[in-house]
């Protein structure tokens, strides 16, 4: 249970990484956009308008040259001036923002790199927990069948192979059990034909065992009789190993 919690814990928390690898970007830049240079700006803004405008300051400035064509020459080679100053604060902030683009592209690749380094060793230890889960279940059968045979009573090895199909059955919906407090549908459904092919337990029997496990909802889908009650009572959340020793004391456990 530790390590199965220790895994849905990594999960959880990659889920919010890979959810912040798209957002990365998006925040860095509205980051560099903060701390851009405000003086930069603003000479960039002035040397814009004087460009702009240099032309007809430049006839203004040679308005004593008798020659159009030569005044003409003139102020165009003075707006070209003011011009060269426009481009060259606009080129350095060209070259900031594509440095600043540089660190993003950078970091961005870093962090998706770590996130599917997580995403690969969640994977694993899914993978792991799955196999861990198998051979819990193999071993659990492993010791039913060298039990049995060691006893040679076919009555006493019955119910003993009864006996440990509910305790994997119980531990199975525990380990099943949702944030709602109730067990997956489809797991109860499976163990319930489990029980059926190994047991010839029947669903009446199987469903007055563990429906209580079930909400109403999920008691319908299933086909099950849902009674109405007037208050609603506390929900369950599972049944634990201790609900089901107890059971087996108290001959809970026969059908």
């Amino acid at each position: 249970m530790e390590g199965q919690q220790q895994v849905s814990q990594m999960t959880n928390d990659l889920i919010e990484k890979e959810g912040a690898v798209a957002q990365l970007p998006y925040a860095l830049k509205d980051e560099f956009r903060k701390r851009q240079d405000p003086k930069l700006d603003k000479k960039i803004a002035t040397a814009e308008q004087a460009a702009l405008g240099g032309a007809i300051q430049g006839l203004y400035k040679y308005q004593d040259i008798s020659n159009p064509f030569q005044r003409r020459a003139l102020a165009e080679k003075y707006q070209g001036s003011l011009s060269k100053d426009w481009q060259t604060l606009t080129a350095e902030k060209d070259r900031r923002t594509g440095k600043y683009m540089d660190y993003i592209e950078k970091y961005t690749g870093l962090f998706s790199a770590e996130v599917a380094r997580e995403r690969a060793l969640v994977n694993q230890k899914q993978s792991d927990l799955a196999f861990a889960k198998d051979m819990w279940r193999q071993d659990v059968e492993d010791k039913r069948y060298a039990e049995s045979k060691a006893r040679g009573s076919s009555a006493n090895s019955s119910n003993e192979d009864l006996q440990i199909f509910h305790m994997y059955a119980a531990n199975e919906l525990n380990n099943s059990t949702g944030e709602d407090g109730y067990v997956d549908p489809q797991k109860y459904n499976l163990l319930m034909q489990e029980a059926n092919q190994k047991f010839k337990i029947n669903k009446s029997q199987f469903d007055n065992q563990y429906s209580y496990l079930l909400s109403d909802e999920e008691k319908k889908q299933l086909g099950i009789a849902v009674k109405e009650k007037k208050e609603e009572k506390s929900k369950k959340k599972g049944m634990t190993l201790g609900d089901l020793q107890f059971m087996n004391n108290t001959g809970g456990l026969k059908f």
